[in-house]
């Protein structure tokens, strides 16, 4: 599905550690190290006031979406070395790669939804949903075109945004898919506990094709599975407003997370 699987790293033992974690039965092609962009060693834009990790994140991105263009590869998929993948990877993995539309130009395997009462993700099936707007980038998927057209508008604007947030103000009007559930996690920033994997969360609200009216998913949650956010500018990027697990009241009501346990149950989904 992917051409190229590309791995975002700095230190060296987070390499040896990712490596470690990687399904035995890995189902894409084998990843390459790319060596991350240190931001503390590079210029940044004058109007830059988010961290160096930020810049070096957002400049790691921006040289793996050039050279893959570079090269014609039609499409990659980009991991950082926080990624940890769920049960069942591969097996999943085949599953919602076979109900993604052959017009996909950006695929997330991981991630985090952003008020999708205002950001509709729209059923396409019972493996995948579109997305209307995900902060993350430790587990998502370009294609050729969308690349070239991501990287132009990134490189020539000057908003003072994490690369996250600049491709979520892409999605809504491009082809962006996901699956119900996400099937890679991250470990939490500043840490090598692979043991608190955030899975981040499920959306909330889902539409049928044409439909106005959202349905909501009460959400089964994994362990460290979060409600969704939904004020975006009210809240720092990583930070949902609430605890790990348990209930997190966001604008339009309650968001039920309990932690049940680690696995890949997938959400209560409505009949299509």
């Amino acid at each position: 599905m992917f051409e190229r699987v590309v791995v975002i790293n700095l230190a060296a033992e987070r390499w040896e550690r990712f490596v470690a974690r990687l399904p035995s039965d890995w189902p894409f092609a084998e990843p390459v190290r790319f060596e991350a962009i240190d931001g503390l060693t590079v210029p940044m834009r004058t109007h830059w006031r988010k961290s160096a990790k930020h810049w070096g994140c957002f400049l790691s991105h921006m040289a793996i979406m050039e050279q893959a263009v570079a090269d014609g590869i039609d499409s990659v998929l980009v991991l950082e070395d926080d990624a940890v993948f769920c049960e069942g990877f591969a097996e999943h993995a085949a599953a919602f790669a076979g109900g993604v539309p052959n017009d996909w130009e950006q695929i997330y395997l991981g991630g985090q939804h952003v008020n999708t009462t205002r950001h509709r993700n729209v059923i396409v099936n019972d493996r995948v949903i579109t997305i209307g707007n995900v902060n993350r980038t430790h587990a998502h998927a370009m294609r050729h075109e969308y690349m070239k057209m991501a990287r132009e508008y990134m490189m020539g604007n000057a908003y003072n945004l994490t690369v996250d947030y600049q491709f979520g103000r892409l999605h809504a009007s491009h082809k962006v898919y996901a699956p119900w559930r996400w099937l890679v996690g991250q470990i939490p920033d500043g840490t090598d506990d692979a043991d608190r994997v955030l899975w981040w969360n499920t959306p909330l609200h889902v539409y049928r094709e044409g439909e106005r009216k959202p349905i909501t998913i009460l959400n089964v949650g994994r362990q460290n599975e979060r409600p969704e956010r939904t004020n975006q500018s009210s809240k720092r990027p990583g930070h949902s407003g609430s605890s790990n697990a348990g209930m997190g009241r966001g604008k339009r009501g309650i968001v039920c997370s309990r932690a049940v346990r680690k696995g890949t149950r997938s959400p209560k989904k409505p009949s299509l």
